[in-house]
Order: C-alpha cells, then sequence, then structure tokens
C-alpha cells in the first residue's frame, strides 16, 4: 500500500516534468553541453544514438547493463541500483524512476525519453524478413548548407543525403552520400552501415562503417570523448566493443566486425577496416579481443595491426619526433575492471611498436560511498614512444603520448536540489609538445561547477569557475548560466568570461605578459506554437575576445544531427534562428540562419569579411 501511494505521488509529480517545454532534441543538446567544454566529442554520433534510442527506447523491467551503458550520463552507481530496484521488484509505471535512491529529478528527465515500462510479459521476439519490412521504421534525410557565404570558395554548398532503417534494438541499416563544401560534383562520399544484434551467439554483427572500444581506450578509442567533465561520470565505462559508425567522414573504419558470447562469461570480437587517411594513404587494420566476465571481475585482452599502403610520414617539427612512422604497427593491451562494493578498480596497460616499443597505462579508483557521492581517482602514464592514431584515453592533448598526470574527480549531490562536481588534473611532458618549446614542462586544469535545479519548477541554474595552465600559458574562466521556461516559452541566459597570460619560460628573463579578457553574453529564445506544429529559437550574442587564447567554446543548436560547437574569437555580435516545422506528420523541415557581424576596425585589421553567413537546411521524411 505504501509502495503504491508513492507511485501514485511520482505520477503526479512526473506528469509535472512532463508539461515543462523540454523536448527530447533539447535534452540531448543539454547532456552534450553538460559533458563537454571545447566540443571535442563528435556530436553528430551522439545525437544519432540518443535519438535512435528515443524512437526504441530501453524497456526497464528487461534491460542489460550493456544497454544502459548506452546512455553516457548515467553513472555506474545509477546504472547498477536501476538494475537492483528492477531485480527486486519489476516497475509497474515510469515515475518509480523516482525510488531509485541515486536518480534526482534532473536525472529522471535526462533519462525519461529514452526508457519505457512494459508491464506484461514480453512476447518472444523472432526477427524475420517480413516483421523487418512489415514493422521497420524508415527515415530520410537532405541536407543543404551554405557556408561562409561571403567568402571566395568556388561553391560554398554542402549537401548530404541520408537514408536509415530500424526495427526495435535488433536491426539497424544506414546509406550515405555526402558533397564536402568546395568539392567538385564528380568528389562525393558514400558511407553505409548494417548492425545486427542477438542472433544465436552472435551479440553484435556491423558490416560497413563501424567503430570500436574496449578498456579505458588505449587501442581503440570510444566513440564519445567527453573530456574530463563527463568523465566524472563515466570512467572505467567506454567498454562499447564493436559498435555502428553511420557518417562517411573518415572518422570511423569501413569493414565489418562482429561479437560473439558462446558463454554467458566469454565474448570474444573480431574486425576488419580500412579508413583513407589523406589523398594517397590508406590503413588497413585487424583488431580482436577476448573479453570474461566473473561475477564482479572483468578481464579483457585486445590486439590490433595496422598496416599503411605506403610508410606513414609526418611533417618534420620537434614536437612529432617520436610519433609512429612506418607501414606497420601492432598494438597490444590487458584491460581489467573489478567492482568490490563502494569500490570500483579499472585499469588498462598497453604496448605500441615504434621505432622501439613503448607503453601506457591508465590505473583507476571510483569510490561511492554514498549514493549521492562519487569519487574517482585516475593516473595515467603515456611514455614518449607509446603512439596509436586509433586510440584515445583521458589527456590533456589530442593524443595519447608523453603524458604523465593524476586525475580526482567528484560529483556530489548530497544536498536537495543542489549538485556539485569538481575535478583537478596536474599533468607533466618529459619531451617538446605543440606550442611549448620547452622541456620537461606541466601544467594543470581543475574546475568547479555547481547546478540548482529545484523540483517541479519553470528554472534552474549552472555555474562553473575553471583554472588552468599549459606550459606558459595560463587561463582563469567562469559560467553562469539560467534556464527558464514556461508553457510554450523556454530561455536561457549565459554569461562566459576569461582571463588569460602568458609567463615567462624557465630559465627565461622575459617578464609575464600584460593579461588580456574574454567576454561573450548571449541571450536565447525558444517559442512553441501551441496551434502550429513549429518552433523558433532566436539567439543574440556579443562577445569582446581580442586574443586567440582567450577563445571561448559555445555550443550552439542547430539543424537535426548536428550542433555546433565554434570557438569564438574577434569583436563583435551573433544572431541565430532556428526553425523546426512539421510540414505534415511524417516530413519535417529544420533551418537554421546564423550571421557574424565584426567590428570594423577589428576585422580591417585582420583583412577579414565584416560579416560571415551560414544557412542550414535539411528536411527528415520518417515512416
Amino acid at each position: 500500500m505504501r509502495r503504491r501511494l508513492l507511485i501514485l505521488l511520482l505520477a503526479l509529480s512526473s506528469l509535472t516534468h512532463a508539461l515543462t517545454p523540454f523536448s527530447t532534441q533539447d535534452i540531448i543538446d543539454d547532456i552534450y553541453a553538460r559533458l563537454t567544454e571545447t566540443g571535442e566529442a563528435d556530436y553528430e554520433e551522439l545525437s544519432d544514438q540518443l535519438l535512435y534510442l528515443a524512437a526504441n527506447p530501453i524497456e526497464l523491467n528487461t534491460a542489460t547493463r550493456d544497454r544502459l551503458l548506452q546512455l553516457p550520463f548515467l553513472t555506474a552507481e545509477q546504472i547498477d541500483q536501476l538494475l537492483l530496484y528492477v531485480w527486486q521488484h519489476p516497475m509497474d509505471d515510469i515515475a518509480e524512476l523516482g525510488l531509485v535512491p541515486s536518480l534526482h529529478s534532473y536525472d529522471i528527465r535526462d533519462l525519461r525519453p529514452f526508457v519505457y515500462i512494459r508491464p506484461q510479459a514480453p512476447t518472444a521476439d523472432h526477427l524475420s524478413l517480413r516483421r523487418l519490412f512489415h514493422d521497420a521504421h524508415h527515415e530520410v534525410t537532405l541536407r543543404t548548407d551554405a557556408r561562409n557565404i561571403e567568402q571566395t570558395e568556388p561553391d560554398p554548398v554542402y549537401l548530404n543525403l541520408r537514408y536509415r532503417l530500424t526495427y526495435q534494438q535488433r536491426v539497424s541499416a544506414s546509406l550515405t552520400i555526402r558533397r564536402p563544401t568546395g568539392a567538385p560534383a564528380r568528389d562525393m562520399q558514400y558511407g553505409g552501415s548494417l548492425r545486427i544484434n542477438d542472433i544465436g551467439i552472435v551479440s553484435r554483427l556491423v558490416v560497413g562503417g563501424l567503430q570500436a572500444n574496449f578498456g579505458t581506450g588505449l587501442v581503440f578509442a570510444p566513440a564519445f570523448r567527453l573530456g574530463k567533465t563527463g568523465y566524472i561520470a563515466g570512467a572505467g565505462l567506454a567498454d562499447e566493443g564493436v559498435r555502428q559508425y553511420n557518417s562517411p567522414d573518415g572518422a570511423g573504419l569501413l569493414g565489418a566486425g562482429v561479437t560473439l558470447r558462446p558463454h554467458r562469461y566469454i565474448e570474444l570480437s573480431a574486425l576488419y577496416g580500412a579508413q583513407h587517411t589523406n589523398d594517397s594513404l590508406w590503413r588497413h587494420v585487424l583488431g580482436t579481443n577476448i573479453t570474461l566476465r566473473y561475477r564482479r571481475l572483468r578481464l579483457g585482452l585486445t590486439a590490433s595491426e595496422s598496416l599503411y599502403s605506403d610508410s606513414l610520414r609526418l611533417r618534420n617539427a620537434a614536437y612529432n619526433t617520436h610519433y609512429f612512422r612506418g607501414t606497420n604497427q601492432a598494438v597490444i593491451a590487458l584491460n581489467a575492471r573489478y567492482n568490490w562494493g563502494i569500490a570500483d578498480l579499472f585499469g588498462e596497460l598497453a604496448a605500441a611498436q615504434n621505432s622501439r616499443w613503448g607503453y601506457a597505462t591508465d590505473l583507476g579508483l571510483r569510490l561511492t560511498p554514498l549514493s549521492d557521492l562519487h569519487l574517482v581517482l585516475l593516473y595515467r602514464y603515456y611514455s614518449p614512444y607509446f603512439d596509436n592514431n586509433l586510440g584515445y584515453a583521458l589527456a590533456e592533448t589530442s593524443r595519447t603520448n608523453d603524458e604523465n598526470g593524476l586525475y580526482v574527480a567528484a560529483d556530489i549531490r548530497l544536498l536537495r536540489h543542489w549538485r556539485f562536481d569538481a575535478y583537478a588534473d596536474i599533468f607533466r611532458f618529459d619531451t617538446v609538445k605543440f606550442g611549448i618549446p620547452f622541456a620537461p614542462s606541466w601544467g594543470y586544469d581543475t574546475r568547479i561547477g555547481a547546478a540548482y535545479c529545484p523540483d517541479h519548477t519553470d528554472y534552474d541554474l549552472l555555474f562553473r569557475l575553471r583554472a588552468r595552465m599549459k606550459g606558459t600559458n595560463q587561463t582563469f574562466s567562469t559560467l553562469c548560466q539560467f534556464n527558464w521556461g514556461d508553457g510554450a516559452w523556454r530561455l536561457r541566459t549565459q554569461l562566459d568570461a576569461n582571463i588569460a597570460q602568458t609567463l615567462p619560460a624557465p630559465d627565461s628573463n622575459d617578464t609575464s605578459a600584460p593579461p588580456t579578457f574574454g567576454l561573450t553574453i548571449l541571450q536565447d529564445i525558444c517559442y512553441s506554437f501551441p496551434d502550429a506544429p513549429v518552433r523558433l529559437s532566436l539567439r543574440l550574442m556579443g562577445f569582446d575576445i581580442r586574443q586567440w587564447d582567450n577563445r571561448i567554446y559555445i555550443y550552439e543548436p542547430d539543424v537535426l544531427y548536428s550542433l555546433t560547437t565554434p570557438a569564438l574569437y574577434g569583436r563583435g555580435g551573433r544572431v541565430l534562428l532556428n526553425l523546426r516545422w512539421q510540414i505534415i506528420p511524417p516530413l519535417t523541415l529544420y533551418f537554421r540562419a546564423s550571421e557574424t557581424l565584426y567590428h570594423p576596425d577589428w576585422a580591417d585589421l585582420r583583412d577579414i569579411p565584416l560579416t560571415r553567413s551560414d544557412l542550414h537546411l535539411l528536411l527528415r521524411l520518417a515512416l
């Protein structure tokens, strides 16, 4: 009786949440903005995966850990407690999410679009061609952009045509044709992929575009590089195996991969893929992994071999002295994870073939002494001779090469309505790095954030403070954000500011350069028409950023499956207009127009146009 009363009260409160003006796309944009800082994550793939889950949500009563790991905003503790809750008493209503101890109102808001409850016993789901073509979801999108219209490029038009078929969580297929900006009509890029899940011992089969990730990413990089902020929630969890990759932009491989589960404790994966790294060079990749899972222990062994069509050559620069050169490279790694109550220990040890073998290791510990307190500690060491273009783990630079660091982070939700997150990262380089002409060098990166999210209200607040030092560059930055929504309206006000200074190099008689400043302020106004399937979003922004070291990254909403994160630099203003119009139920139009107006003095000094204009148009047909 008590549980039913709690469910009733939670259902009433969840109805209040359902009335707030946050669409699925709004939630995806907010997740991306919260987990990233400089737009380093692949938003197209993240948006594609979450929109796919929104169309094919996860049934909570039968959910597995692997399925819930597809939601990058959930922590390991939240996944464990959610699985434990549905195991002890299966859910009858989605409002029961409020009874899971570690899920707060803002977590539930993020989770609701991607999950559902099916109280009745599930029926057998046999995959057949008849059911596939009868029940599948079909989607066709046509996108065209006119980018940087004022520039003198011969053709600023970008084209992208994509077809996608999805059937529940079992089958996903896509075909893409793309023409990059400025490319001749004959220079088209073609991509396609097919993914099939759960056919006998075949857990996953991928043909066409694919990616892979095992362990912490030292051999194969994870699909979403969520940065140091997102690492608080996802540390040690990015073990995705072979996965589908839909974009033809070259970041993925073209080939085939399979994951087999011959036994409940054993998982075997193998893949072959090719990649066109530049106009004349191809890379062929062979990869394999065996993972053993037994109770709280997981062990994995991963190996890859990269074969180049010609010797890999790099420009002659001091910072890339130890980068890989040659025609073939072997990488092997051992990863492990052990869960022991409140402690989760994970790590990976890898070796890569170079001019001599280089080694790298990640060793991490996640502590959850309370359901609302998460602590992460990670030590990393990447030797100067370790260099693997296919891998990426937590690092200060864009490569896992020549870095020694200690990362400490915390996610604190002990106070009602408040959420705090913080991290501190100290790192050292033993050789010369890009932009740092001396060695050894060191630096730090620290950040603290606070979010105020009252239950069942129409506003929330976000604050962030960050301090960074790398080589001779030192930056202090802050962000303040206010969100408000009521019915059809949604407003966002945001202020970003920073101070940057160049310090003297060691053993130098130079003095510190004077500090420079950067400032942006923006206002978003969104309105959904109650009597028409139309939504308008307007952004007004002003910025004053005199130096490149003061650049500020701010994510910008775009058409479906896309989001822009430009590095703002200069003096001026920016206007963005976004339109979403459902012309008829299967057909939706997305439109985005943006224009940047630079201050005449700043533009004349750098000999650039006073304005920059972009137009994006996307048509989506969903059946």
